[in-house]
């Protein structure tokens, strides 16, 4: 048998061509397609990050704000407590008797009563006192004696000779009161 080619040639190489033009616009659609989805992939991952970073950004200025109201707090506890250092400074560095008069009171009862004070102030800063009091029992005059010898200010507290009447304790103390020097 015999074959005739009845197509030209050029129509053959026509083919030819346009199959290629397709295996190349093929290729190229497919690179596109590629190209396009990492292109989306990357503006995805973009935008996560962005909205991530304004998250951060966002606590960020919370915890911002919240040291510098912390800031504020510890600056005004440092104000408070120079203020409370001056103030224990006067209070410590007031008057002799006052003071004195103020620790005496402290553990003194409630029905024992002072009717005369008697106080030499020293040159080492330390006061010599006599104290004549009036107590409705005994057990009170004993208290405050204890009182005294407990606190660390008293020294040499001795309890004079006790009178005692109708429902009346009448008795000297002598002692001495240590304080700073001024």
């Amino acid at each position: 048998m015999i074959r005739v080619n009845l197509i030209p040639p050029e129509f053959l190489e026509n083919q030819r061509q346009r199959t290629q033009n397709m295996r190349i616009a093929g290729g190229a659609v497919v690179i596109l397609v590629v190209f396009t989805g990492l292109t989306f992939m990357h503006i995805q991952s973009t935008v996560a990050i962005e909205k991530d970073l304004r998250q951060k950004e966002s606590a960020l200025r919370e915890l911002d704000s919240k040291v510098s109201k912390v800031t504020e707090l510890e600056a005004l506890r440092a104000a408070s407590a120079a203020h409370l250092d001056a103030l224990n400074g006067l209070i410590s560095s007031r008057y002799y008797y006052p003071v004195f008069l103020s620790d005496i009171e402290k553990g003194l009862p409630a029905t024992v009563w002072m009717t005369e004070l008697r106080t030499q102030l020293r040159e080492d800063g330390k006061i010599d006192f006599t104290i004549t009091a009036s107590a409705r029992n005994g057990d009170d005059v004993a208290l405050w004696l204890s009182r005294l010898e407990d606190d660390g200010k008293f020294s040499n507290v001795n309890l004079g000779q006790v009178n005692v009447g109708p429902n009346l304790f009448t008795f000297p103390i002598t002692g001495l009161y240590a304080t700073k020097k001024m």
